[in-house]
């Protein structure tokens, strides 16, 4: 399908931030619940800055000044730096991420946030009603868990969990939507291959589940290739060691039993600085579209390094699968003309706190 243009566009949240919930009750499940709040709370917004009186907010933003922030998160009252310089949009390239988000009702869903650094997406699904969430990272980050005591919200934070240790974190078929963003370009450390970003949320999905996965991607690449970084200085950052075409990206997803959705390009003037989100639904393989025929002797015949069979994987019942509103195809966006609206994203720092890179 030819690619459209993106316009530029506020995204319609089938519920107000005011309706979603926001304060964690205790659980005896894996991951925490959230109460949905009622006509007579306040905002969220406002809500949360009335959580701590005058002294401790102020200690909370002295400590929020004291560290250096991934994304940057608007928390009412002020708003963390994130790691942009100041002349590109805050958050961009979870901009596609952002609107694919958009096309899913996230109310009831459990929900996992792979990679969530300052945790601005975890956090902001808890805001849209998601039943549970939790959330991994390889390291315990500070900011991650001040966010969650600024904004009062209580996520299942699982530090130190790598992508080939979430099979071992969760149990299998046990999240309806996984985010996974910012990670495959990177997976070369600790012996982990791209497709494992695939593979290993397909252990955590139930049939009929829905992946979100972003990533770094050459734009200008024809055909499922995958550009090895380190013999060609496309990228220049020491720890992006894989930039895949579009083709590949899909591939992957199909190979591990997704049907592909939706892909949204983040496009850029240099097109290996471009980023590229998916969204595709965890299926059985008959369900695939344009399965191609040597991927169905593959998935036939068996993957030894998928960890599971493709053949035994299961498709969701009539009315069970998680509803996904976008159109199939490819659209490009362009970060200058969209304006997202995911809760807690900052969309213009006024003298933001966080230390600069």
């Amino acid at each position: 399908m030819r690619a459209q243009s993106f316009v530029s566009k506020r995204i319609g949240w089938r519920r107000s931030i005011e309706n979603r919930g926001s304060c964690a009750l205790g659980s005896p499940d894996r991951v925490h619940r959230f109460r949905p709040l009622t006509r007579s709370d306040m905002s969220t917004t406002t809500a949360i800055a009335h959580t701590f009186d005058q002294a401790s907010r102020a200690a909370l933003r002295k400590k929020a000044d004291a560290i250096r922030w991934f994304h940057a998160i608007d928390f009412g009252d002020f708003q963390t730096r994130g790691r942009f310089p100041a002349h590109l949009p805050p958050n961009s390239t979870l901009y596609p991420v952002f609107e694919l988000l958009s096309r899913v009702e996230i109310g009831g869903l459990r929900c996992l946030d792979i990679g969530t650094y300052s945790g601005l997406v975890a956090h902001g699904l808890a805001k849209l009603g998601a039943a549970s969430v939790a959330a991994t990272d390889i390291q315990d980050r500070p900011e991650f868990r001040l966010t969650s005591e600024l904004l009062g919200i209580e996520i299942d934070y699982r530090p130190d969990v790598l992508i080939d240790g979430l099979e071992g974190a969760f149990e299998a078929e046990s999240f309806d939507l996984i985010i996974c963003a910012g990670v495959l370009y990177h997976m070369l450390d600790h012996m982990l291959d791209p497709v494992r970003a695939f593979s290993e949320c397909r252990k955590l999905l139930r049939p009929g589940g829905l992946l979100i996965l972003e990533t770094a991607f050459h734009a200008g690449l024809e055909g499922p290739t995958m550009f090895l970084n380190s013999e060609d200085d496309q990228y220049i950052e020491p720890t992006t060691y894989w930039l895949p075409s579009r083709g590949a990206v899909e591939g992957m997803a199909r190979l591990c039993c997704f049907d592909v959705l939706q892909t949204i390009e983040l496009a850029h003037t240099r097109p290996q600085y471009a980023r590229l989100a998916v969204a595709c639904r965890a299926c059985g393989p008959d369900e695939i579209g344009d399965r191609r025929p040597n991927l169905v002797r593959i998935h036939e015949r068996g993957v030894k390094g998928l960890g599971y069979k493709p053949a035994s994987l299961t498709s969701a019942g009539a009315g069970e699968a998680i509803s996904y509103t976008g159109e199939r195809g490819h659209t490009v966006m362009r970060a200058e003309a969209y304006t997202p609206s995911f809760p807690l994203h900052a969309h213009t720092l006024r003298d933001p706190v966080g230390l600069t890179s």
